[in-house]
């Protein structure tokens, strides 16, 4: 039985150390998607604030949803 719960946790050790090891290649990854949630911006219809990626950007304006762009269009004429 001790013999069993050795090798269960020789296993979890290895597979934590090679995760480990694996996720410290790729840092850069990390700091990307970091960037890119950092950038946001503000819907001109209804004030919220947005990541930039979830955004549409309609005549220099940045809306959260299609129908705010498209009540900001109709509002200006």
């Amino acid at each position: 039985m001790l013999r069993i719960i050795l090798i269960a946790l020789a296993i979890y050790c290895i597979i934590r150390l090679l995760n480990r090891y694996r996720t410290s290649l790729n840092p850069s990854e990390k700091s990307n998607a970091n960037a890119s949630s950092l950038n946001m911006v503000q819907c001109a219809h209804c004030g919220v604030h947005l990541p930039v990626n979830e955004s549409f950007l309609i005549h220099g304006q940045y809306f959260c949803c299609t129908e705010h762009a498209q009540a900001s269009r109709n509002r200006a004429e």
